[in-house]
């Protein structure tokens, strides 16, 4: 993850953590965050707190009353200025030693950081362990200690399957401790130390406890059992353990296996094993294994047993056998068998002695030994390879619940029976022939690869469809353990109306076509929804009151947001036209609407629960009037879009965006100007540089002027009158379209196009009016409002006039400002905002940068307005005209971040300057050249240039030396300069 630099200062509180000192060291270590939710330490806290019992110190006072404390605390002589180590963290670059460094360099006097100090009983040394499993760096060893404070402070707040698979490598480490905490768990008047009993309450807690150790353990773990040879087996939860972290362990140290429920291995695994099976396993295992898997069962014998058996069927009753004779099975609840290319039939009662045999697989088997299982055990069949065929259903047995096809060619209709309840077939050839699944009981059906008719009894509402119009078709029905039933269908024809059921929660369509005259109707109760690709009529009253002809490009989607308290859904429309008014549900909290056209009359009214909402290149009127307040509000403009908003006298929004603004300037000053408590105001556009050109090279052959020569001295008003944009109007009968070009987000449209098949506006570039536009926008609002409680401004894209400097000032409490001025001027510099605490002056906007920096004039000027600006981001070029102000900058920076560039001009006659004493200083490399710096390699030029800024810069003092290149952080030594 790359920085934020605002996330440095949008916090006013930084924590420093004291750890309880090591027996090699004389006083307490400590470590710096600028996030306590980074700490790992809130359980801890929480728990404390909650039993009255102040664990810390917390210390509310400004930083130059804790730096008192701080010598209270030390009045063994030990001085807080005398260099010593730290450990500094944030989440951009993680954590980073740093030597030598002063504390009074960390605790500085200021009026906006409160620093809290809290005293933990930990070591250093096992925090930081604690931080490598939360930083996903690595998964170190952990003392019987260290375990217990995990268990009982820090728990599982967050990496769960990381913490367990550290806890249960130490009890594998240590299983004799492990043995006695079993032996205590089963007679509790064993005799037990105090270390034992409390591991024991831990991991075999009440049923009624909130935190159970051993379910994280099945939900996050697996455990592989390594035997002789290659042979292994696997224990689980009961959950698949493809999506689970694997602990690989001997098995011959089996009791750690006990903190699982499922025992999957094949018959050579456990032929080789019996022996322990029936010794360590039996006394270790009865209470916790439920379940037995066996597979690859097959008639060939072992190689240690060579030609000993005269058939194949020897060969089966002889494994079968070995199964029986395991002690596990008296108390296992299921044992699933699985057998491979299985001829020979058994006898009965071979299958009825193994106790709770309740399913068996058998895979490419023959119908003698499927018809050879007893009629109570369920059976699943299996076909794989081509030249098995199409196995005849007529022979499939009434305790079949379930069948696979792979690989198969059907001369005939396939018609399953109705016992069956899973069916499973892919890349199967069927001709003109038909699929008939008659079983009503299906909770599992997956057709994938393969081209067929669909005739289906009413199976969550379907009963005839075509699969196989598209390559990668698939249909999927599944009923989950909780009754949820969800639907996935890819390149397939409905040729009937569908009903879609109401036990139905997740729906996927992907380019399905529903041919004229039949719908699908989709009801209220569906929480994840998506139509994408597809074409038909689809009944979507449910979602937005209204049925809708769907065109190629047209999607819905609709889904839970995770993080709503209210289980709030997010909706997504692109591509739709509406001819009447639509009232959006309650529900949705999350609204994003692209390319969608409303005609004239009607309206789209939002939910008043709506917290995000995101309009791109839509046309008509939209009504915000009943949204109460707005965490996010993105408007992207588009020339040949006309978008009308109807709101109230005070919208409450805390973040707005625009994007692409184009003639809707009256717009976006009413939104600006009736909106209340904006926090964080974002402009950009994305026109390419290519149609800029492409403008440019009109107005030199048109002899037109551009906006820049107008009379710069006009009033505001006067200059907005003489700016119409000459845009060609929309067809008519594009309105309310379903049909257009393919769209995308704003990084992936190519605004402009219509310029190419249109005459082109008189202006002088399309960069140039955005620039204009933006000017006049922020002027009409500051004479309307004053934006008091402005915290973040970017304008990046666009070039701010510097007739509109002065506006800056009025902006009283805003933290950060990312802009592209015109001029880098004195009189920029002075309108600054006092409390502004980030300053970026890097923008992807190409333009001859102007700098008229009078630097004696501006020094005494800014030493008088007393800035604290802490972050500052410049490139290269400009960070060497501003060494001259260091001694301003020095007073508060403590983030730099330079913009490397191609070519730079370093040969410059600096003279003496005082050197910054930063936290970070971040280097961004974007040319590839420098891509040595991934390996920790600093290459001839990156050595030069951090050679000529050491000269400007406090090495020391760095906490962090951070390059960026090709979207990836390396951590420099700033010292030695080698990696952190």
């Amino acid at each position: 993850m790359l920085p934020n630099l605002c996330s440095y200062v949008e916090t006013t509180v930084r924590y420093i953590l004291w750890f309880k000192a090591t027996g090699s060291e004389l006083e307490r270590s400590y470590a710096v965050f600028d996030d306590i939710n980074d700490t790992t330490i809130q359980k801890y806290l929480e728990q404390y707190d909650a039993d009255e019992v102040p664990p810390t110190v917390l210390a509310q006072q400004r930083i130059f009353e804790l730096r008192h404390k701080l010598y209270d605390s030390h009045n063994n002589g030990t001085d807080v200025y005398n260099p010593i180590s730290m450990f500094y963290y944030n989440r951009s670059s993680g954590i980073r030693h740093v030597k030598n460094k002063q504390l009074s360099s960390l605790i500085r006097v200021t009026n906006c950081v409160t620093m809290k100090i809290i005293y933990l009983p930990f070591t250093k040394p096992f925090f930081l362990k604690i931080m490598l499993v939360v930083t996903k760096n690595g998964i170190p060893d952990f003392t019987e200690e260290e375990i217990l404070l995990i268990l009982r402070f820090f728990a599982y707040t967050s990496r769960k399957d990381l913490f367990a698979y550290a806890i249960c490598r130490y009890l594998y480490r240590y299983i004799n401790f492990f043995n006695c905490v079993l032996k205590y768990n089963r007679d509790a008047r064993s005799h037990a130390d105090t270390s034992v009993v409390t591991f024991k309450s831990f991991v075999f807690p009440p049923s009624d406890s909130e935190e159970n150790f051993t379910e994280v353990v099945r939900s996050n773990l697996a455990l592989k059992l390594i035997s002789e040879g290659v042979h292994s087996a696997s224990i689980t939860g009961g959950k698949d353990s493809a999506n689970l972290t694997t602990l690989n362990i001997s098995f011959r140290e089996i009791s750690l296996c006990s903190l699982f429920c499922r025992l999957s291995m094949n018959f050579n695994f456990l032929e080789t094993n019996i022996d322990h099976f029936n010794t360590s396993y039996r006394e270790n295992l009865l209470d916790s294994i439920t379940s037995l898997e066996i597979f690859d069962i097959d008639e060939v014998p072992s190689a240690n047993l060579g030609g000993f058996f005269e058939s194949g069927r020897d060969v089966l009753n002889y494994k079968l056998s070995i199964i029986n004779s395991m002690c596990l099975l008296e108390r296992v609840n299921k044992v699933t068998l699985k057998f491979y290319k299985c001829t020979s039939p058994l006898a009965t009662i071979t299958f009825i002695n193994i106790k709770y045999l309740d399913c068996i697989v058998c895979e490419c088997c023959s119908d003698n030994f499927i018809t050879s299982i007893p009629h109570r055990i369920k059976v699943m069949i299996i076909d794989r390879e081509p030249q098995t065929g199409a196995r005849q259903i007529i022979t499939i047995p009434g305790n079949a619940i379930g069948v696979s096809w792979q690989n198969c060619i059907f001369t005939e209709n396939l018609e399953t029976p109705k016992c069956i309840r899973f069916i499973e077939i892919s890349r199967c050839q069927f001709g003109e022939n038909q699929i008939k699944i008659t079983s009503k009981r299906c909770k599992g059906i997956k057709i994938t690869n393969t081209s067929a008719n669909l005739v289906l009894q009413n199976i969550a509402g379907f009963c005839n469809l075509t699969l196989g119009t598209f390559r990668s078709s698939c249909f999927d029905f599944n009923v989950n353990e909780t009754t949820r039933w969800s639907i996935k269908l890819v390149g397939a024809r409905i040729e009937n109306t569908v009903h879609i059921n109401d036990n139905v929660t997740k729906v996927l369509f992907n380019k399905v076509e529903v041919i004229p005259g039949e719908k699908v109707v989709l009801h209220k109760r569906i929480q994840h929804l998506e139509i994408s690709q597809s074409t038909g009529l689809f009944d979507l009253k449910s979602f937005i009151k209204l049925e809708k002809e769907f065109g190629i490009y047209t999607i819905i989607k609709v889904e839970k947001i995770q993080s709503s308290l209210n289980n709030n859904l997010a909706l997504t429309l692109v591509r739709m036209g509406f001819d009447r008014t639509i009232c959006l549900p309650n529900t949705y909290e999350c609204i994003d609407m692209c390319d969608i056209t409303v005609c004239d009359g009607a309206f789209i009214s939002i939910n008043k629960d709506c917290k995000t909402l995101k309009i791109r290149k839509c046309s008509g009127k939209i009504d915000i009037s009943k949204v109460e307040h707005l965490d996010s509000l993105f408007i992207g403009f588009s020339s040949d879009c006309k978008i009308i908003f109807n709101m109230s006298d005070f919208l409450d929004v805390n973040k707005v965006h625009f994007h692409d603004i184009c003639e809707d300037n009256a717009l976006i000053i009413e939104l600006l100007c009736k909106s209340k408590n904006i926090k964080r105001l974002k402009f950009t556009n994305h026109y390419s540089g290519e149609i800029t050109a492409l403008v440019e090279e009109y107005y030199d052959k048109n002899e037109v002027l551009p906006i820049d020569t107008l009379d710069q001295n006009q009033p505001d008003d006067h200059r907005s009158e003489e700016l119409p944009i000459s845009i060609p109007e929309k067809d008519p009968s594009d309105d309310c379209r379903n049909e257009a070009l393919p769209i995308g987000t704003p990084d992936q449209d190519q605004p402009g196009d219509h310029l190419l098949q249109n005459q082109l506006p008189p202006i002088s570039s399309l960069c140039d009016k955005r620039n204009e536009m933006i000017n006049i926008i922020l002027a009409a609002v500051f004479k309307k409002t004053s934006l008091d409680t402005l915290i973040e401004l970017e304008i990046t894209t666009m070039i701010l006039n510097t007739e509109n400097y002065c506006l800056l000032k009025k902006l009283v409490n805003l933290r950060s400002l990312k802009i592209c001025p015109k001029k880098l001027n004195n009189e920029f510099l002075i309108s600054l905002p006092a409390k502004l605490k980030v300053l970026d002056l890097v923008s992807s906007v190409v333009y001859p940068k102007t700098w008229e920096l009078r630097y004696e004039e501006l020094y005494s000027i800014l030493y008088e307005l007393k800035y604290q600006l802490k972050v500052l981001a410049v490139d290269v070029n400009l960070f060497f005209d501003l060494v001259f102000i260091n001694d301003l900058l020095r007073r508060s920076l403590e983030i730099l971040k330079i913009y490397l560039k191609p070519q730079y001009d370093m040969m410059r006659d600096f003279g003496e300057t005082s050197k910054l004493e930063l936290r970070e200083l971040q280097i961004v490399c974007d040319d590839k050249s420098h891509a040595s710096i991934l390996k920790g390699e600093l290459d001839q030029e990156l050595s030069l240039f951090i050679d000529v800024v050491s000269n400007f810069i406090n090495f020391s003092s760095l906490e962090c030396l951070v390059f960026e290149v090709e979207g990836r952080l390396i951590t420099i030594d700033p010292l030695n300069r080698g990696l952190s």
